[in-house]
């Protein structure tokens, strides 16, 4: 019940975590699709004045404006108010959905109207935006599913419109089999982002947990009524809570560093004392019976208790010993 309930309650902070995360890089993706649709919409315009009906052109550009706009100011007002992933995603999904809708219903309402040629470079820059909303929108397939229906239904239908010559006939299939494909590299892409960020988050909850654990234990060893010293496999001391500190009068900046031995084994007993190390790290812990010397020279009986571990302030290897 206990790995259940952990479980669950680290699930859902690092979905929250991949959620934001996503969310925000749809909206850092905002104001360069925005620049590219009115930049495309502008080659249009150059590519079409004078060979198409100029009330239609100006009414298509106009839409693809206004959506662009709009857009930015729904874009611009999330961020202001700081929306939360669900509001932001909604309103970002109406805003992109409603501009391939714009731009959709132009082409189709256009491509009947002029020559093959210009057919063709209509297709060109249409299939640009749709690979380039591919890459923006990596983090929302369905924000990438709802422009690529709206931009290319429409364009199907006014291709289909125009005739069903040979010319039309293969542009409807490039079209549709350059639909599908956009549509698997959306969807792996956003599985490699998604599994990206979740695996961050997750490192990240992770070092989290571990500091919070370690924190933890810091304050259990400074609190303990016993003198705990850590050392490493060298045996230099790693840290000393504070009985330790009171007992051989050794603060801590003076301890850690230094060879344990060195700080508080009298020089008779430096063999008993690498006996002491040994069984430590042959069988895991050690107890025994000594005196240690106070930094002022005096002894000290102790009962010395040394278990290994499997990390010590730096992450190495060492051993945790009480007196």
């Amino acid at each position: 019940m206990t790995a259940s309930r952990a479980t669950a309650t680290s699930h859902g902070p690092i979905e929250a975590q991949v959620e934001r995360a996503l969310t925000d890089r749809v909206m850092a993706g905002e104001p360069m699709a925005q620049l590219a649709h009115v930049i495309m919409i502008g080659v249009i315009a150059v590519l079409l004045w004078g060979r198409t009906s100029t009330a239609l052109l100006l009414a298509w550009v106009a839409t693809i404006v206004v959506g662009v706009g709009v857009r930015a100011a729904t874009t611009r007002h999330l961020r202001t108010t700081k929306a939360d992933s669900r509001t932001t995603l909604g309103a970002v999904r109406l805003a992109v959905t409603a501009l391939g809708l714009a731009w959709g219903v132009g082409a189709g309402a256009i491509i009947p109207e002029v020559p093959p040629q210009y057919m063709a470079m209509i297709l060109v820059v249409v299939s640009g935006l749709v690979s380039g909303a591919a890459n923006t929108l990596d983090a929302d397939p369905v924000t990438f599913r709802g422009f690529l229906v709206t931009t290319l239904g429409p364009l199907l239908a006014g291709i289909l419109v125009s005739g069903h010559e040979r010319v039309q006939l293969v542009a409807v299939s490039l079209i549709v089999i350059f639909g599908g494909f956009m549509l698997v590299l959306n969807r792996r892409a956003h599985r490699i982002l998604s599994d990206h960020h979740h695996s961050s988050a997750l490192v990240a909850l992770r070092e989290e947990e571990a500091q919070r654990e370690r924190r933890h234990l810091d304050a259990l060893i400074d609190s303990a009524p016993l003198g705990i010293v850590v050392v490493d496999r060298d045996n230099r001391v790693q840290r000393v809570n504070p009985r330790f500190q009171d007992l051989f009068g050794y603060s801590s900046d003076q301890a850690v560093g230094r060879d344990l031995d060195d700080l508080i084994v009298p020089e008779g007993d430096r063999s008993v004392a690498r006996e002491l190390n040994r069984r430590a790290q042959e069988s895991g812990r050690a107890v025994a019976e000594v005196d240690r010397r106070r930094r002022d020279g005096g002894l000290v009986p102790v009962r010395v208790s040394a278990a290994a571990v499997e990390g010590g302030v730096s992450g190495d290897p060492g051993h945790a010993r009480g007196a």
